[in-house]
């Protein structure tokens, strides 16, 4: 029998009375929700505005932002009155008023500063009928002594909230279900805010750290008898706060307490796979938990990332198809009363109206559902859930105004998207059989607008792809090493006295590669041979040779562990750079393959007056690719792909520290198609063969990435024109970078510290891109000094196959030794505000390592370290701070 005729009964007697949502804004706050509801651009800057009002420091910064958030005017000049004010008297007095306005919208959804003013209001919800949830503030944390602090926090609140609720007086809403008493005290955890180093790559060993760290809290809990949930966050942590529950809540010690629970988020596709696994675990442990089910707090997030990262999006497109998960969850979450204890998260009418009726159909009693709501975003039916004689318990935020933003931006952006209920509720007047009609699927699809699409990062979080990464390298291990690395000239490898050995920069005991080194005589036949070759390859025409370069492509993911294992164990990439590695070669050989077939048409000029005007695009003919170390398959692909594609012959010569890797790359290039004599493979010292290959009278030109002094002798002795040359070389060189990152005063430390951080550290800063001067506009400079001293103090150094380290090692001895002289300098030059932990391991490992008040011309200042130094200057002004970026060879 349906159910239908019920849900909209129950959703009629919910909505009927005065339609209006009961949002306790006052005064300015009220008009500007109103008009983020109602003006979509109003809204975007007005939550741009709310996010970064907290770092405004004086009023003239708070109207400098306002007038560059709100220049086009529109609502503002509404809700102002007469317009933005400027910078004079009139916009002193805004700026004061401004700021109370926005604070009055935070402490409408945050329930205290502290807990001490949270447990006031918490009393007086109880006696208003409200039962409470407290939730501390802040997630992610990026350092020890801040992840210390959030359990000293969680500690206290639960200890004093469990104190507190005591001496309330009796509740006007149940308080047991058939199972048992419900507890009064109810605190929600974040895991991200206990641990500083979630690693979703390394999960077990972060999985080992959360336990470690929640146990205490969970003893606290048992103690004080408070209920905990656990609060689920961006889907990238999902699974390791899933197995960190279903841990913890088996072991002996915390197997028979009823008083935990986890979230279920509706709008991920893989949420029913989640919550039957939930439903097997409370049926495998005998003890009831709770299960929060909500709609989703994160989905601009997840839906930027997954586009960001090329990933299938984790949630759904449409709120239609959400609203429809909801309700089956609804189902079979209260379907699984006793094993677990239902709680239902909404302020949509319909699905609150769908759980009542399921519950009747059900037979559960009023005490055996819970129904809970966001404080500060109550809607006018709330008192008839009460009346109902149900159990409402509002999830009430603790914290400081400026941690809370984030929060306040996500309920600000609840509050008033265009398909949230409360908004269709509160100012689109639509009718109540719209508001409580079921649901259907949306049927739509969202529609991409790339025109290329990278190759998908690996996401580590997924088991399945840490189990595999882990066996390429097991694979490897088993290898007889070192692999034997030989120059090949088309299609045949040639023997060589010179080898170089290159030893695993994670262990230097280890040996890698045994590397044959081509000599002049192979050059030259090289050479030879391409220059005969090259004519073929040009006629063969520019769609058949994308069609290689595709072939290509698909080989290399095939490939992937044995590429995966071999930019680790050979070149010292850790997980996340090996992969992106591989997929950047990957992009480079369709990007080229789709762009070329088409490129001569981009550049035909036009024909007039009866002439006929036509530009044909011919190859050079043959091209020296001398490759580096750090790149060693992505820039390899891009510049010998780039060549390939537009009917070029190419002698590569790839960095003697990473050769094993180049051969690879031409094994794979062979056997999609590119004929052995149009690709030469060239192993050996710059100082001979590139030089030689460089000078050498039949090479057109030269593609070339590494260091400076080498790039300026290419381009000096390439512009000389060799007896028997018949061309003038082009010469493509990128050589090196001392980027800096500016912190202007309006950064948010919370993003900008792990950004900062990444940049500088990520595979030990042995990139041109890396960042190695952070440029800092700030009068809380100190401030700014001890955080970033904190983290950098926290990172791990250590072998790069152990994705539980921070940092990892650099490429050999030679660089080790450069980049300690850099340390040993910046010691002399200014001062050391942190290191890294020492390292683990017998590899070249240096820790990150940050300077502070360098001296003015300093080598640290002006040289390209190529390693994980970073040097850090405080200026007052955005504009010295821009001069300063500038003020560089590298600029």
């Amino acid at each position: 029998m349906s159910i239908e005729p019920r849900i909209q009964e129950i959703g009629h007697q919910l909505i009927s009375g005065k339609r209006k949502v009961t949002v306790n804004f006052q005064g300015w706050s009220q008009t500007l929700i109103n008009g983020m509801m109602e003006h979509e651009e109003f809204r975007v800057a007005s939550l741009r505005f709310t996010d970064v009002a907290p770092t405004l420091q004086d009023d003239k910064q708070f109207m400098d932002h306002l007038t560059a958030y709100f220049k086009d005017g529109g609502f503002m000049n509404t809700f102002i009155g007469g317009g933005l004010p400027g910078k004079g008297l009139l916009g002193k007095a805004v700026a004061p008023l401004m700021r109370r306005s926005i604070k009055a919208m935070a402490t409408t959804f945050i329930a205290g500063e502290t807990l001490g003013d949270g447990l006031k209001n918490f009393k007086k919800m109880h006696s208003n009928g409200y039962a409470i949830a407290a939730d501390l503030l802040g997630e992610a944390v990026i350092s020890r002594s801040e992840a210390d602090d959030f359990i000293k926090n969680y500690m206290k609140t639960i200890q004093e909230i469990g104190e507190g609720v005591k001496k309330w007086p009796a509740a006007s809403y149940p308080e047991q279900d058939r199972i048992g008493p419900i507890s009064r005290a109810n605190v929600s955890i974040k895991l991200s805010a206990l641990y500083e180093h979630i690693n979703t790559a390394a999960h077990d060993v972060t999985k080992e750290a959360l336990l470690k760290r929640v146990r205490p809290l969970l003893d606290q809990a048992i103690k004080y008898g408070v209920y905990i949930h656990f609060d689920q966050e961006q889907y990238e942590y999902h699974e390791i706060i899933e197995d960190v529950f279903s841990t913890v809540i088996m072991e002996e010690t915390y197997r028979t307490y009823p008083h935990f629970g986890i979230v279920c988020q509706a709008y991920l596709k893989d949420s029913p796979q989640y919550l039957s696994r939930l439903i097997s675990l409370g049926k495998k442990r005998g003890t009831p938990f709770a299960i929060r089910l909500v709609k989703g707090a994160y989905w601009d997030y997840e839906q930027a990332h997954a586009d960001q990262m090329n990933w299938p999006t984790p949630t759904f497109d449409f709120k239609e198809d959400t609203d429809v998960n909801f309700e089956r969850l609804t189902i079979k979450l209260l379907k699984a009363y006793p094993i677990l204890r239902p709680c239902i998260a909404s302020h949509n009418a319909r699905s609150l109206s769908h759980a009542l009726a399921v519950m009747e159909d059900l037979n559960l009693e009023k005490g055996d559902v819970e129904f809970q709501m966001l404080y500060g975003m109550s809607t006018a039916y709330e008192e008839k859930i009460k009346a109902l004689g149900l159990r409402l318990r509002l999830y009430c935020p603790l914290g400081e105004f400026i941690p809370g933003m984030a929060y306040l931006v996500r309920r600000l952006l609840e509050n008033t998207a265009n398909q949230s209920f409360l908004k269709q509720y509160g100012t689109d007047k639509k009718n109540i059989e719209s508001l409580l009609a079921a649901p259907k699927p949306s049927g739509k699809e969202v529609e991409t607008t790339h025109t290329f699409s990278n190759r998908p990062l690996v996401d580590f979080a997924k088991e399945p792809n840490r189990k595999k990464a882990q066996k390429a390298l097991d694979k490897f291990n088993e290898k007889n090493l070192p692999i034997m690395v030989s120059p090949v000239v088309a299609g045949t490898q040639t023997p060589t006295k010179d080898r170089f050995i290159h030893v695993c920069p994670s262990d230097k005991d280890r040996k890698i590669t045994n590397v044959g080194l081509a000599n002049i005589k192979d050059a030259d036949k090289a050479v030879a041979s391409a220059k005969r070759a090259q004519a073929a390859w040009r006629d063969l025409g520019a769609k058949k040779r994308a069609e290689i370069l595709h072939k290509a492509a698909d080989l290399t993911e095939a490939a992937w562990a044995e590429m995966f294992a071999l930019q680790v164990y050979e070149s010292g990439k850790d997980w996340h750079s090996a992969d992106g590695d591989i997929a950047e070669g990957i992009d480079f050989f369709r990007y080229y393959a789709d762009a070329m077939p088409n490129l001569a048409s981009h550049f035909q000029p036009e024909s007039r007056w009866g002439e006929t005007n036509e530009t044909t695009l011919e190859p050079r003919g043959i091209y020296t690719v001398i490759a580096p170390w750090n790149f060693p398959f992505a820039i390899s692909a891009g510049m010998v792909s780039g060549a390939l594609v537009s009917g070029n012959a190419v002698i590569y010569k790839p960095s003697s520290q990473t050769s094993a890797i180049g051969q690879k790359m031409c094994e794979i290039l062979w056997k999609a198609g590119v004929p052995q004599d149009v690709l030469h493979f060239m192993p050996g010292p710059g100082s001979r063969i590139g030089t030689h290959l460089v000078e050498h009278p039949d090479i057109a030109g030269i593609a070339f990435t590494g260091s400076r002094a080498v790039g300026c002798q290419i381009y000096e002795k390439a512009s000389k024109v060799a007896p028997g040359q018949t061309q003038l070389k082009n010469s493509i060189i990128e050589m090196g970078g001392k980027n800096a990152l500016i912190l202007d005063y309006d950064a948010d430390w919370d993003e900008a510290i792990p950004a900062l951080v990444y940049s500088a550290f990520g595979f030990q800063g042995q990139k041109c891109s890396a960042c190695s001067r952070a440029i800092v506009v700030t009068d809380k400079f100190d401030q700014f000094l001890k955080r970033l001293k904190e983290t950098v103090e926290s990172l791990t150094t250590g072998p790069a196959d152990d994705p539980k380290y921070d940092a990892n090692c650099v490429i050999d001895e030679a660089a080790f030794k450069k980049i300690n002289s850099f340390i040993k300098q910046g010691k002399k030059d200014g001062k050391l505000l942190a290191q890294g932990k020492k390292p683990d391991g017998n590899g070249w490992f240096i820790p990150p390592t940050v300077f502070y008040n360098l001296k003015k011309g300093s080598k640290l200042t002006e040289e390209e370290i190529f390693g994980p130094v970073l040097n850090v200057y405080h200026v007052k002004t955005l504009d010295e701070a821009l001069e300063m970026a500038g003020d560089n060879d590298y600029a």
